[in-house]
């Protein structure tokens, strides 16, 4: 969009200076033709000439004014986005180094869960073999007040008889 309107400034500078150009060269056949009895006061022919000519001169004038401001626009609008490059890419490097951080303390929780599960999976495995044991006990107990039972009711038969 700039390089369009610098090139319209540039045209319209071009086109300003074509007009002098020929309101210079109309000037000087006037100033040829003068010496004719005939022709026309140069006052008369100059005076409209020179004040086109002064507006086409202020014209560029502020044609080059504009073009200075959007140079200096545009340059202003190029330094706040390399800026914001800058600080994008900063933040993307923090927003890295956070994501990294986060990776290893998850991966040290979870080194330290599957410790704590192994660990529970061997209790959960000493407390079954507990429990078999002490129903292995339990039952070899039943047993022996079964067979004190017996021995109690053997011997109080032998006592009655």
């Amino acid at each position: 969009m700039q390089n369009v309107e610098i090139k319209k400034l540039a045209d319209e500078k071009k086109g300003a200076l074509a007009a002098q150009y020929a309101a210079e060269a109309t000037l000087r056949r006037v100033h040829a033709n003068q010496k004719d009895e005939y022709s026309v006061p140069i006052d008369t022919v100059i005076a409209p000439l020179e004040a086109e000519n002064k507006m086409y001169r202020n014209e560029i004038t502020t044609l080059q004014e504009d073009k200075k401001a959007l140079e200096r626009i545009t340059k202003s609008k190029e330094t706040a986005l390399v800026e914001a490059e800058r600080i994008l890419e900063s933040t993307l490097e923090k927003a890295l180094i956070i994501e990294e951080e986060e990776n290893k303390i998850l991966e040290k929780t979870l080194r330290q869960k599957i410790i704590e599960v192994e660990k529970l999976s061997h209790t959960i495995q000493e407390l079954e073999e507990v429990i078999l044991a002490n129903g292995a006990t339990a039952n070899v107990v039943r047993d022996y007040q079964r067979q004190i039972t017996e021995l109690q009711a053997s011997i109080l038969n032998l006592m009655l008889d």
